[in-house]
């Protein structure tokens, strides 16, 4: 017996594939056998399906989990599912083109991460409002707030969110994609230059959800922009409903044209700040729990309060922890926990970096004056290393962006984003760069 995660799944399945994967089981098992699809969410034990039976005894339930497969964008379907399971048509003339085996593609090959649900999101001060957003979209996609703008920092919990709105999206039928910007710009170079434009466009203005990751960096790309405005119009006047995640809010994404930043604000825009104590302190316990780690309040406590930036960071210091206390086989006590914070290089960056150490270590890499690099200078050879350490300030402290444009001559916060912007997109594309800005990490690390 063989499970999807949909009825557009099963049916696809049984119409092109189930006589193949017969012959096959055939050719391994050397006899007879026959193959029963059903869908695991509605069926999870196994009614039986047009395609036979697979044998008397049932089926344990299994869980699903998706993974980063590319979903081609095929020949152009045929016809177009009515909105949400009801009767009705679109007047997008390429969503009428979808069919279900596309839209079942996109259940089978979605790459959502199982551990991100809602289930496993812990609720604080910090991201009330996004999580209460969030499950409001789930729970009525293209209804409550459309488009859903999600913003904070690394490590917040923004991408958790959106997977956990595509999670609940899967499980009632819904065709859910989702997909960062770098992948959707890959996606529409490669449509232009295969000449698939008309399929990629098929593929992406025929879902129900569509869920776009870290969309600050479509910015100044212009095809990209291009094509995704014209998805987000066809997406937004069918109801269906889109939820994006950024770094920043739309005001705050300085090379984004006007009207897409306009688009993003239709809807709601909600932030993550960064936990607070007692969200963090929640967060760990939570983890070790799912570890099957036993670890005091607090000692739980010691490493919240050390940890005050993200998520990402305080899930990694109880990593360290137990793989300190394993190496040493101790007894987990207070001593051991600092041991473990200092041995194991935990201090917060803005601790053991300062804005001044990164413009000297900058200024010295590129054999040029700390003077000039913080000046009102102009020339090529001062503006890009002063641009790195802009961006490297921003990367590796805490200092934000007004505070670090008084430090380069009293520049403006926009301009300080401009830089950073700039140099994330330079990353992307030259080798060189990146090297030299390891190299500089690696300088300020060795201290």
């Amino acid at each position: 017996m063989l499970q999807v995660p949909s009825v557009l799944a099963r049916d696809m399945l049984n119409t092109h594939w189930r006589f193949s994967i017969e012959d096959i089981l055939a050719d391994v098992t050397g006899q007879p056998v026959t193959v029963s699809i059903v869908n695991g969410l509605d069926d999870p034990f196994g009614a039986s399906s047009d395609a036979g039976s697979a044998g008397s005894a049932p089926p344990q339930k299994s869980d699903y989990s998706y993974y980063d497969y590319d979903i081609p964008a095929k020949q152009q379907p045929t016809q177009r599912h009515a909105r949400y399971g009801e009767p009705g048509a679109t007047s997008d003339p390429l969503a009428e083109e979808w069919d279900n085996e596309q839209r079942a593609n996109i259940l089978l090959h979605n790459r959502l991460n199982p551990r991100y649900t809602f289930d496993a999101f812990i609720v604080g001060n910090s991201n009330r409002l996004a999580h209460a957003a969030s499950l409001a979209v789930a729970e009525a996609p293209g209804e409550s707030y459309n488009p859903l703008f999600l913003y904070g920092g690394v490590g917040l919990g923004k991408t958790h969110l959106l997977h956990a709105i595509g999670h609940q999206g899967v499980q009632t039928g819904l065709a859910v994609l989702y997909v960062s910007s770098e992948q959707f710009t890959n996606e529409i170079v490669n449509a232009i230059r295969y000449r698939t434009t008309e399929e990629f466009r098929a593929k992406y203005r025929s879902v129900d959800i569509l869920l776009v990751d870290d969309i600050q960096f479509i910015a100044g790309k212009e095809s990209t922009e291009e094509e995704f405005f014209h998805t987000f119009n066809s997406l937004y006047e069918m109801s269906k409903q889109i939820v994006i995640c950024s770094d920043r809010p739309p005001k705050a994404i300085v090379s984004l044209e006007e009207r897409l930043r306009s688009r993003f604000e239709w809807g709601l825009i909600a932030d993550i700040q960064p936990p607070d104590l007692e969200t963090r302190m929640a967060i760990l316990r939570v983890k070790a729990d799912l570890l099957h780690y036993r670890i005091p309040d607090d000692i739980i406590s010691y490493i919240a309060s050390r940890v005050q930036t993200n998520i990402r960071e305080l899930e990694g210091c109880l990593n360290r922890l137990m793989a300190y206390q394993q190496l040493h086989r101790t007894d987990l006590t207070m001593d051991v926990a600092r041991a473990a914070m200092s041995s194991l290089g935990n201090d917060n960056r803005e601790s053991r970096l300062g804005t001044r150490q990164i413009a000297q270590a900058v200024a010295e890499y590129y054999h040029i004056s700390l003077e000039a690099m913080c000046g009102k200078q102009r020339d090529k050879h001062i503006v890009m290393p002063r641009q790195i350490a802009m961006y490297l300030m921003r990367q590796e402290t805490q200092a934000s962006l007004l505070e670090i444009g008084q430090i380069f001559g009293g520049r403006d916060h926009s301009t300080v984003l401009h830089a950073c912007e700039k140099i994330d997109r330079a990353l992307n594309l030259n080798p060189t760069l990146r090297r030299e800005i390891v190299a500089i990490r690696e300088q300020l690390l060795r201290g």
